[in-house]
């Protein structure tokens, strides 16, 4: 939460609400939301079904339902293995669990949902462990590239930072 809140600033308004909890069992009553927006969160909940399920409880009948996770990057992945280097895609380390984006992971929001899962890929040239900042920037040049690599699979899925999943609920 201070690090929504850090980022957020002075934009808290009465629209924005900032709730510690936990994603497997929330405190929200039965189909209260619009839309269920998560980035980079699930990926580190080890029982990923029952999180789905709770998003599921807690959406309005037509509410979106949105997942950014890493995703699993095959050529990196090959990248870091000639370069000897650990390239996590699920389990736990020293410090967090970690499981990236996976067929099993949209399989199972296919099903809670009973809905087919859109899925896109995004953050081909972002990196942030590159260390290079431009592409994050509103109207840069690596950005709009970005952008527009970022809605074309093809290539873009081996190397795409991020895998999300789009659907909604009946």
């Amino acid at each position: 939460m201070h690090h929504a809140k850090k980022i957020l600033k002075d934009n808290i308004n009465q629209n924005v609400y900032l709730i510690h909890g936990d994603a497997v069992d929330l405190i929200f009553d039965d189909n209260v939301f619009d839309g269920y927006w998560s980035v980079q969160t699930l990926q580190h909940i080890p029982d990923f079904k029952k999180a789905i399920t709770e998003a599921h409880r807690v959406l309005k009948s037509g509410g979106l339902f949105v997942n950014y996770s890493l995703n699993t990057q095959p050529i990196v992945k090959f990248i870091y293995k000639l370069l000897r280097k650990e390239y996590m895609v699920k389990g736990r380390s020293r410090l967090f669990y970690l499981s990236r984006a996976s067929q099993e992971q949209k399989n199972i929001i296919s099903k809670v949902f009973n809905q087919t899962v859109k899925e896109r890929y995004s953050e081909i040239i972002f990196k942030p462990e590159l260390k290079i900042s431009s592409s994050g920037k509103e109207k840069s040049i690596l950005g709009v590239l970005d952008g527009y690599l970022s809605n074309n699979i093809g290539l873009g899925s081996s190397i795409a930072r991020q895998c999300s999943y789009h659907t909604h609920k009946k």
